[in-house]
């Protein structure tokens, strides 16, 4: 996914990008920024398992990670669309993703029982 791609993703579910066309300048960069610190954020509590994107280069976010990464970057720009936040808070959408990414992250970790050994 590019940027832009992504960009389209985000602004098709705040409901501010129209079919066919490609996102306008400032809707692409708003989004670029929200997306990096989005990254960043979530780099820092080791929830990032792909690489950072810029530009015009294609980075493959996981599939499983995707619509929780829109949901956060939808919460962190809607402020620039004036649109009213969801029911639930801005906040709760945030942590809701959020919590997604660590219970796909923790799917992955070894299951198995280990016995202990006590001296």
């Amino acid at each position: 996914m590019t940027i832009e791609q992504l960009a389209v993703k985000v602004l098709s579910k705040l409901g501010v990008h129209q079919a066919g066309n490609s996102p306008q300048a400032a809707d692409l960069e708003n989004v670029t920024d929200a997306y990096q610190g989005v990254y960043y954020i979530l780099l820092d509590d080791g929830l990032v398992t792909w690489a950072l994107m810029t530009g015009a280069e294609y980075t493959e976010i996981p599939i499983r990670f995707s619509l929780p990464i829109i949901d956060l970057i939808c919460a962190e720009i809607a402020h620039f669309y004036n649109l009213p936040s969801p029911p639930e808070g801005w906040g709760k959408v945030k942590q809701s993703a959020t919590n997604t990414i660590r219970r796909q992250l923790a799917s992955g970790q070894p299951t198995e029982v280990v016995a202990a050994e006590y001296f």
